[in-house]
């Protein structure tokens, strides 16, 4: 919650003497939404909906000054696929045991489409721009790989794919 009382560009001010680095984590804000009025920290949308946006912009503005010094992430990863542990824990320089807890996503599931909407709207842009703002990604998934008929034999079947292109993103990803 340190994100509440100042921006990473204050936090870097502060310690600006070390080596750090600041990770910024950043979440779906209707999940985050339905946990903070299942704890009480929020009553209403618009009240929240102007702290998340405050924060996460906050995020946004520091990035160019402190470059790679922020690091930033989406929870979802984190919890969903390991690869972003990993990556996270070798821009570190740590060892991480991930023992995440798979994301409830109660906030998608229980809120009223006419709550999520108002939420969304405002932050659509914010998060979309953290989106395109992480450092820490999942690693690729190969492309699906449809089969179809060759009309050549009954039942033979050819499959179809790009691998040069997902060579090329693999190698793009893991450098």
């Amino acid at each position: 919650r340190e994100s509440m009382r100042r921006s990473p560009q204050e936090v870097a001010e502060e310690y600006a003497d070390y080596d750090l680095t600041i990770v910024w984590s950043y979440r779906d804000p209707v999940n985050v939404y339905h946990s903070w009025v299942v704890k009480g920290w929020v009553q209403n949308h618009p009240g929240f909906t102007s702290v998340w946006l405050r924060r996460n912009r906050s995020c946004l503005e520091a990035r160019e000054a402190l470059g790679d010094r922020l690091v930033v992430v989406r929870y979802e990863d984190l919890v969903s696929h390991p690869s972003c542990c990993d990556a996270l824990a070798a821009t570190l320089g740590l060892a991480i045991r991930p023992e995440f807890r798979a994301d409830s996503n109660l906030g998608r599931i229980s809120l009223p489409d006419d709550v999520q909407s108002a939420i969304d709207r405002p932050t659509r842009d914010t998060l979309a721009r953290l989106d395109a703002a992480r450092t820490i990604r999942p690693a690729p998934q190969p492309e699906s790989r449809p089969r179809c008929s060759t009309g050549r034999s009954k039942g033979a079947m050819v499959t179809h794919g790009n691998l040069t292109s997902n060579a090329a993103t693999l190698a793009e990803h893991f450098g």
